[in-house]
């Protein structure tokens, strides 16, 4: 324990970068917890299903959109080249969100028929901001992460999710509590953060950049990590689709409710995974691209933060396990006992999850994203017909069930390909 402490204080450390990179991502996480009971007696548990489908829809697309090129941003030696894999990736992002703002004019009501939107109404165009949006944070974030500027990233993630619940809570009672304080407030909780990533991104050094930029350099930067587009960018769409999709498809067979049930279930329990793992993750990926640079061994390093994170994860998992409808119900009210149900029967996903999500970097490192595309597409395909079939049978619960086995067999598998990986990189690397 003295040690870790000793490590935790130490300026660029492993543990010191996880733990500024979660301190701004732990006081958002703090502020959604803290505001959950009043968010939830303020909005019933259908509103919650609008802005679940909204934000699952923000996600998925602000993923594909990128093509995975700010994964590339923490590689080159060159800040030219990343400047260069930033304005690209913002380029794609912005041209893709136009097209879908435009087929959004063209078919909305088809959309909102489709996805059982119709009280969205004409809310559905914002959806390509909140793509932008999304995806522009996440951008600059990898380009912090690259200069080991955690504390812009972490409090880019405070802003965010301070102002998004102050918005919605200000709204509630002036929308006489209706999905459009929830949606108002989500699209501007992103505002405000990328806001200030590109006041803090914005330099001479970037203007000049911009100004020398070329269609060849952007040719050149395609070329180099031609991977991202080609694997990555399958592999996280299938994915976030496979996270994402489940409350589109409650939504088709079930109600709004209990989609609003799913989402907010969901939400508690990745308080923990958004709170460390997400820095866990994101600090592992800079730290082995440079061990990897370096040629160095991984192994070590890999199976290290594996189990660390396992550790961290187990003690809340398992008061959810035996007690989930009843902190629910006491913390957010009865109206959400249903919620604690779901986080019981979904906690053997996130306790392999937790291990296995944040070393999956791994892979964009090494650059064999190759190998990851049979299992995403697993995931996804487990993802959609699980809540495919079991609506067809209209038995909620159990299609939860399945879906928790189902998929924390694959999370397993997605170690042993993340073993398989490592033994390749440490005999290549000795030859």
């Amino acid at each position: 324990m003295k040690a870790f402490l000793k490590r935790l204080i130490t300026p660029g450390s492993f543990a010191s970068s996880i733990a500024t990179l979660s301190s701004g991502t732990g006081l958002g996480q703090l502020i959604m917890f803290g505001s959950s009971p009043v968010l939830m007696r303020l909005y019933e548990p259908a509103v919650f299903g609008d802005l679940a489908i909204l934000m699952s829809l923000t996600m998925i697309f602000s993923t594909i959109f990128t093509l995975r090129f700010e994964m590339a941003i923490p590689l080159p030696e060159k800040d030219e080249d990343a400047h260069e894999l930033v304005s690209l990736s913002l380029i794609i992002v912005v041209a893709l969100s136009s097209l879908t703002w435009l087929s959004l004019l063209l078919f909305q009501q088809k959309v909102l028929s489709t996805l059982n939107l119709e009280t969205l109404g004409i809310w559905i165009l914002i959806l390509p901001v909140t793509i932008v949006n999304e995806a522009a944070i996440n951008i600059l974030g990898f380009w912090f992460i690259r200069r080991k500027k955690y504390m812009i990233v972490a409090l880019s993630r405070t802003l965010n999710s301070g102002s998004m619940v102050v918005i919605q809570i200000v709204l509630a009672p002036l929308v006489l509590h209706g999905q459009t304080g929830l949606v108002v407030g989500f699209a501007a909780g992103q505002v405000i953060p990328l806001v200030y990533l590109l006041v803090k991104y914005i330099d001479s050094s970037v203007v000049l950049a911009w100004k020398n930029l070329t269609w060849r350099h952007f040719k050149g930067q395609i070329s180099t990590y031609r991977q991202f587009p080609l694997f990555a960018s399958w592999n996280a769409a299938f994915n976030t689709i496979s996270r994402q999709i489940p409350p589109v498809i409650i939504a088709y067979f079930f109600s709004k409710e209990l989609v609003g049930q799913y989402a907010i279930a969901l939400r508690m329990l990745n308080m923990p995974f958004n709170l460390i793992g997400t820095a866990v993750g994101q600090v592992y990926y800079q730290r082995v691209s440079s061990l990897i640079r370096a040629r160095d061994s991984i192994r070590k390093f890999t199976y290290s933060t594996m189990l660390k994170a396992g550790g961290v994860i187990l003690f809340p998992l398992i008061a959810i396990l035996f007690l989930g409808p009843t902190i629910f119900g006491i913390v957010l009210g009865r109206d959400w006992i249903m919620a604690g149900t779901i986080s019981q029967i979904l906690v053997p996903i996130y306790l392999v999850r937790f291990m296995v999500s944040p070393v999956s970097n791994l892979f964009a490192a090494t650059q064999t994203q190759q190998k990851m595309t049979g299992w995403q597409l697993a995931l996804m395909l487990t993802s959609i017909l699980t809540f495919y079939f079991g609506g067809l049978q209209s038995n909620f619960l159990m299609t939860i069930e399945l879906y928790s086995g189902l998929t924390t067999i694959l999370y397993m598998v997605l170690g042993l390909i993340i073993r398989y990986t490592i033994r390749n990189y440490e005999q290549s690397r000795t030859v």
